[in-house]
């Protein structure tokens, strides 16, 4: 419940509005209302933390098993590509969010950022045209000067115990300082491999879905993306760039 004189307004839907407080009391439907909401919200809560622990584990796992040198077990989980690309359409880049493991890095990178104080808002407009540069690169996947761009493959070859060349390697460095005030930047804008099976995932069959009944329209979802998805403006989140990371859920 909320602090003495503290107000805090709950809305069930789009039409009905609470507000809870606990100086003058409240009348005992409305007192039951919030109690409901609240241990909804406590619920939801243990559920998101469970979820994203199950996701760190995965992906340590995964960034263990490259650094052992067997990123062949973890590539693609593992399958044949038709059949990976079956798992994208049905659940989306689950490999992205939870496998790869150059993603974990950005991100333990980021929250070191953000603890620093560094931060570099990318304004949603400017993000849109950036997001498109990475389906600019997938023609040239094959041509060996390109594949110094691609710092994913750059990294896992390092922690692999594999040699690469300096030049791929001081990009890889850029990005990784870019992590620090960006969330994710080589997803978002240089990763080939997650921009053509992102097209695929457009179809998924499963997915997160917005209950527009329930929403209330305060943002919290779009900026808890780490792929600057505008999950508010979506029913269903069918976004190439969604990764299934579960972070715009964890902020609701």
């Amino acid at each position: 419940m909320a602090a003495l004189g503290e107000k805090t307004e709950i809305r069930q839907n789009s039409n009905i509005a609470v507000t809870c407080s606990s100086s003058p009391p409240l009348p005992f439907k409305a007192l039951r209302v919030c109690q409901s909401i609240e241990r909804e919200s406590r619920m939801n809560s243990i559920r998101n933390r469970r979820f994203q622990y199950a996701r760190l584990g995965v992906q340590i796992l995964g960034l263990m098993i490259t650094v052992a040198g067997y990123y062949a077990l973890v590539r693609g989980f593992g399958l044949p590509k038709w059949l990976f690309t079956a798992s994208v359409i049905v659940a989306g880049l689950f490999f992205c969010g939870w496998v790869c493991p150059f993603g974990p890095v950005q991100e333990w990178l980021r929250h070191l950022g953000k603890r620093i104080g560094l931060n570099l808002a990318v304004p949603p407009r400017v993000n849109r045209y950036l997001s498109f540069s990475r389906y600019l690169l997938i023609p040239f996947s094959g041509i060996a000067i390109f594949s110094y761009l691609d710092s994913r493959r750059i990294f896992i070859s390092a922690v692999s115990g594999n040699s690469a060349v300096g030049g791929a390697l001081a990009i890889l460095a850029v990005m990784l300082i870019l992590s620090l005030a960006v969330d994710r930047p080589f997803c978002r804008y240089m990763c080939g491999h997650g921009a053509a099976t992102g097209l695929f995932s457009m179809a998924r069959i499963l997915g997160i879905r917005r209950d527009a009944g329930k929403c209330v329209g305060c943002g919290k979802c779009d900026k808890a993306c780490m792929m600057g998805v505008e999950v508010s403006a979506a029913h269903a989140v069918r976004d190439p760039h969604c990764i299934n990371c579960g972070k715009c859920v964890g902020s609701c």
